[in-house]
């Protein structure tokens, strides 16, 4: 059967919106990776700045000021529980980078299930005593839809380098924050729950007065 020169064009129109899509796609894809590649070369930077107390609450307040208006924009807040004095040492820029990743991964998470109830992040700080180093404990969670269980049937992969669960997501933030916490401040980033996801970073404390 020969096509109708309306057929034939809806056909072009058709692969012409495909290709369209895909690369609309493959630009989304660069423009997270030169993100990335951007707050890495930023961090990279600082890394050789002195290491310095601080405290993870004025940490909080600051990511805070900076997503206002995201997380008024997706019906989120943030909410700090403990005690403020608590912290620990080393570069504040990169800690600081570890958690805006966290908040940014939920506020995502939150805008791209389309849901429209509220939804709090709740980070929370304790001090672990032991027999040779007091250890800083956060607990991040939010009440998002967790871990996408498709896309991570065994919830650990979400440290591999380069898997994710976002459309043009590139898969390199909380592999880069556990290595950074790791290195930098003999610490741990772990996940221990999915669903909802909560998340525990793990770093040596002061109390900051």
């Amino acid at each position: 059967m020969v096509a109708t020169a309306s057929q034939k064009a809806q056909r072009r129109e058709g692969s012409y919106a495909i290709v369209t899509e895909r690369t609309r796609d493959m630009m989304q894809v660069l423009e997270e990776l030169f993100r990335h590649i951007y707050q890495i070369r930023a961090l990279s930077r600082r890394l050789e700045e002195p290491d310095c107390s601080f405290t993870i609450s004025e940490l909080v307040f600051e990511i805070e000021d900076i997503f206002k208006s995201v997380l008024t924009a997706n019906t989120m807040e943030i909410a700090f529980h403990g005690d403020k004095s608590l912290g620990t040492r080393g570069n504040r820029e990169v800690f600081r980078q570890v958690l805006l990743n966290l908040t940014l991964n939920s506020i995502e998470a939150q805008r791209d299930s389309g849901r429209q109830r509220s939804n709090t992040i709740s980070i929370r700080v304790r001090k672990e005593e032991s027999s040779t180093q007091p250890m800083l404990v956060i607990v991040f969670s939010d009440e998002g839809p967790g871990i996408n269980r498709k896309v991570f049937p065994n919830p650990e992969e979400i440290f591999l380098l380069g898997k994710t669960s976002k459309k043009n997501g590139t898969g390199t933030g909380l592999t880069i924050s556990r290595n950074l916490i790791n290195q930098m401040f003999s610490g741990d980033l772990r996940l221990i729950s999915a669903h909802p996801a909560v998340f525990e970073i793990r770093a040596p404390a002061i109390d900051k007065e």
